[in-house]
């Protein structure tokens, strides 16, 4: 199921969010260094999906609740902005339409809506400004 939701919410941001390059899993990328990041292109967004709680029903099938995270990164020497606006509200911009597509959104029979539980900006000490945004899910998972 972890794939399923995963390649889901990829798929959604990709449809919802063309000004993002890059939209995949999140393999650690943006903790390497930048030589070591496999060809990153920014503005960037890294999808990773955790259990964060498992309650079985039966033998076969378990009632999951899950939290999707979002890393979306921008390069801050970034000159190639569209438009008429600063970094700052492209990034913003970007952010909400993001969040626009994925807020209360769900998959068919995949899982319930998502529903936003956090935002936050990243310290970090090189050239990227990085908003990790997290979304509550839940599911059923049958292993029949």
């Amino acid at each position: 199921m972890n794939k399923e939701i995963l390649n889901q919410v990829c798929n959604r941001i990709s449809q919802a969010a063309p000004a993002v390059l890059n939209v995949k899993a999140d393999e650690g990328e943006l903790n390497r260094k930048a030589e070591a990041r496999g060809g990153l292109t920014y503005p960037a967004c890294l999808v990773d999906v955790s259990y964060a709680e498992c309650q079985n029903m039966n033998n076969r099938a378990q009632r999951i609740k899950a939290e999707v995270s979002i890393r979306i990164a921008f390069d801050l020497e970034e000159t190639n902005i569209p438009g008429n606006v600063t970094a700052s509200d492209f990034r913003m911009d970007l952010l909400n339409n993001v969040h626009q597509h994925l807020q209360g959104w769900s998959a068919g029979d995949t899982f319930l809506p998502l529903n936003r539980l956090q935002t936050e900006a990243e310290q970090r000490e090189d050239m990227l400004k990085v908003y990790k945004v997290t979304y509550g899910m839940s599911c059923i998972e049958n292993n029949a």
